[in-house]
């Protein structure tokens, strides 16, 4: 029995990061196994009733830092050159959150280059831009300085927000990106989700 519960809370750990069919594996057997589907496994001379199912809420965790986010999202990773990896988690609609993470280098000096970056298209289509840039205690203790651009065309309404996270010769860039589609829609509760459990280390 010991061995049947380790095995199902691996395949849980397992499910953050794939959305296929999972394999359960009791002493040398192999049974197929769905999410959220009801199973009668024999353990020993004993049937049981196994389900395997995902918690609303799933962590992230690495060295660097930890989240709290929907399981209805994944979070893509991505290495981008040697010592800087990218995760993302994103709506359908393009709202969602970014971290990029710097093992040799201090990136906090690059905030405002990277949101330059990011609305030079949408400004040089037309939205003007309105900046509104202030200070968020994370529930780590640390207070970042928040770069915020709020980018409006016609009736079409979109925010950027840049920080960072910064330790000797390493850190972390974070971006929001808020397409602004409805005042309680996916992207603003993925974003504040995690902007509320995000802890770095």
């Amino acid at each position: 029995m010991k061995i049947l519960l380790l095995t199902i809370i691996f395949l849980v750990s397992l499910s953050m990061f794939s959305q296929e069919d999972y394999q359960l594996n009791i002493d040398g057997k192999t049974t197929p196994i769905a999410l959220d589907t009801p199973y009668q496994i024999k353990v020993g001379k004993k049937m049981i009733d196994v389900t395997l199912s995902i918690r609303d809420t799933l962590t992230y965790i690495d060295s660097f830092l930890q989240f709290s986010y929907p399981n209805s999202y994944k979070v893509s990773e991505m290495e981008l050159e040697q010592g800087i990896t990218q995760k993302v988690l994103m709506t359908a609609e393009g709202s969602g959150f970014m971290v990029q993470e710097y093992s040799s280098l201090d990136p906090s000096m690059m905030q405002e280059l990277l949101l330059k970056e990011v609305t030079k298209e949408s400004k040089e289509y037309g939205y003007t831009e309105k900046r509104e840039d202030y200070e968020r205690t994370v529930r780590s203790g640390q207070t970042l300085k928040v770069l915020r651009s709020v980018l409006t065309y016609k009736d079409d309404i979109a925010i950027y927000e840049i920080s960072s996270f910064s330790k000797k010769d390493e850190g972390l860039l974070l971006m929001t990106i808020d397409m602004n589609v409805s005042e309680n829609g996916p992207g603003k509760r993925l974003i504040n989700m995690i902007w509320d459990s995000i802890e770095f280390k």
